[in-house]
């Protein structure tokens, strides 16, 4: 019998004079592609067939032509919206919400001693950096002043998270406002575990 998917040979069709045991057979080179293709169209990875925007190929052009490696690390350049942004002056919120947090870490002794030790090691891993005098007081039109604060796991209590506050908010706007997002990098989990099948 010629099927969809290739010749198939058949046993008996319900007959009661044939007594013999026979089996299906099917002869099909066809039929395993077939299954591979549909495996693939069915799990491929989502983000394929979504195209990036307008915006998001502008990040990451921005991100691609400022990429360097410095002193062991890669720096690359902010993603601004507008080319010569003009940021407010947060200098005084910033302040008022690090004067809550002092408040906050001189009650507890035991979070001041897990803040400082995380604030300590972004500074020896080069993360951050202590501004030199002679340009604290350099105010620019793109100087933003970033507030943090902790943030515990309701299943990890002894472990501190310090949170840089991106989206805090001064004249309207904020430093999540004023940036790019970028297209979403990050792969999908189906691809991830339908790769890990091969």
């Amino acid at each position: 019998m010629r099927t969809v998917c290739s010749w198939t040979v058949n046993g008996p069709l319900g007959r009661s004079d044939h007594q013999a045991a026979t089996a299906n057979f099917i002869q099909s080179n066809e039929l395993e592609k077939i299954f591979r293709q549909f495996c693939n169209r069915e799990f491929n990875d989502i983000e394929d067939d979504i195209a990036m925007s307008c915006l998001d190929k502008r990040a990451l052009k921005i991100m691609e032509e400022s990429v360097r490696l410095k002193d062991d690390h890669y720096e690359l350049a902010l993603p601004w919206k507008n080319t010569q942004p003009s940021l407010p002056k947060n200098k005084s919120i910033a302040v008022c919400r690090l004067m809550l947090l002092k408040k906050r870490l001189t009650k507890d002794s035991d979070l001041f001693q897990k803040y400082s030790a995380f604030m300590q090691d972004l500074l020896q891993k080069g993360y951050a950096r202590k501004i030199p005098e002679e340009e604290r007081h350099r105010q620019s039109n793109t100087t933003w002043y970033l507030p943090h604060h902790p943030v515990f796991h309701p299943q990890k209590p002894d472990k501190v998270r310090v949170v840089f506050d991106c989206a805090a908010e001064c004249g309207g706007t904020s430093l999540n406002k004023e940036l790019l997002q970028g297209p979403d990098l990050t792969n999908s989990l189906v691809g991830v575990l339908m790769r890990f099948r091969e």
